[in-house]
């Protein structure tokens, strides 16, 4: 009767053990994205791979080969997204985009909140905008 209790108590131990480390561990899959990769891929969403034009391609395990796919083409260039997961990103500029479906493609839910343009600007351009209010 020991034996079974223990045995028992062992086992609800390890079951807790792995339901707590499943949870704990378990998250969405990130996208690996670097636009200076130096390759023709500099990132990936899910099943589809991205060109530094933000341009689509699906590999077909089945035939073996990949195929363009224009539905779902990123709404800027790859090299101006900083985040991507689960066909979410984030632009540099803090501009939100989110896959809706093959039929409307990408939506834009705007800026981030607080979200300040990282686009570098010139003295130049700066005084090129206040002179033409002169």
């Amino acid at each position: 009767m020991k034996r079974l209790l223990s045995f028992s108590i062992s086992l609800l131990c390890l079951s807790l053990t792995l339901l707590i480390g499943f949870h704990l561990g378990g998250r969405d899959a990130l996208a690996d994205w670097d636009p200076a990769a130096g390759g023709p891929i500099v990132g990936m969403m899910d099943h589809v791979a991205y060109t530094a034009a933000g341009e689509g391609w699906i590999l077909d395990a089945v035939v073996g080969e990949w195929r363009r796919n224009e539905a779902v083409d990123l709404p800027v260039p790859a090299t101006d997204v900083a985040f991507a997961a689960g066909f979410r990103l984030i632009t540099r500029s803090g501009e939100g985009w989110v896959w809706d479906s093959a039929l409307t493609g990408w939506k834009s839910v705007g800026m981030f909140p607080g979200a300040t343009s990282v686009s570098p600007t010139s003295w130049g351009a700066i005084k090129r905008d206040l002179g033409k209010g002169k």
